[in-house]
């Protein structure tokens, strides 16, 4: 299970700073319409991150609780340490992508 939430919360992520990007073009080009239409998806795929993260985190938990002498990096395997990974860069990567947006709707408002 925690590979699959693990896939799933990055496709998330990557979708989110799909349509972030989208939002920057809109507003560039004044298509606040589309950025208003894209804004409820965007917040259904907030929420089904933020339910996949905590999902995540008690999968994290169970696993750790098995082997309490150990630490997360012993406990997880290479490929779920590489996911880990990912999703650590694709939330910067989102996080760069909001403050970038963030900027341009600072300077519309």
């Amino acid at each position: 299970m925690l590979l699959h939430y693990l896939t799933s919360s990055i496709n998330d992520i990557e979708n989110l700073i799909e349509l972030t990007n989208k939002d920057i073009i809109d507003i560039k080009e004044a298509n606040h319409e589309l950025i208003f239409e894209r804004t409820k998806i965007k917040n259904d795929l907030v929420k089904s991150f933020e339910n996949k993260k905590s999902l995540l985190d008690n999968e994290l938990i169970k696993l750790i609780k098995k082997d309490e002498d150990s630490s997360l990096e012993n406990v997880l395997d290479d490929e779920q340490k590489k996911l880990l990974n990912d999703m650590k860069i694709k939330l910067n990567q989102l996080k760069i992508a909001n403050k970038q947006y963030a900027k341009f709707v600072v300077l519309i408002s």
